[in-house]
């Protein structure tokens, strides 16, 4: 029962993929809604519940909407967003430990004598 519903779930996913790539806005944004949940799995696994995870969701959701058009099989878009989920990058700053993130925190805020 478990691995047909699964099965439905990635035959419509390939379904919303196909129609957003034939041009309907309304099924690319039902296919990013539907995808989130594994794109923020996929990201957690890699960065932990952190500030990164949820900065590299939003880059492969985003990088996912950009290049739909690239895909050329529809039937293959659940594998490809895992992969473009699997490789997203985080920015720097997120990858501050708490005891930087912290030391930085209590860094006095340079004084600056005015000019005039």
């Amino acid at each position: 029962m478990e691995v047909e519903v699964a099965l439905d779930r990635l035959e419509d996913l390939c379904r919303l993929a196909e129609a957003a790539q034939n041009g309907r806005p309304e099924c690319l944004e039902a296919l990013l809604r539907e995808s989130a949940g594994i794109v923020h799995a996929i990201v957690r696994a890699r960065f932990g519940e952190s500030l990164a995870a949820e900065e590299a969701a939003a880059e492969a959701l985003t990088r996912i909407a950009r290049d739909l058009k690239k895909l050329r099989n529809a039937r293959a878009y659940p594998r490809w967003a895992a992969r473009i989920a699997g490789s997203s990058e985080s920015t720097p700053r997120t990858f501050l430990t708490p005891h930087w993130a912290a030391a930085i925190a209590k860094t006095p805020t340079p004084q600056y004598r005015s000019m005039t």
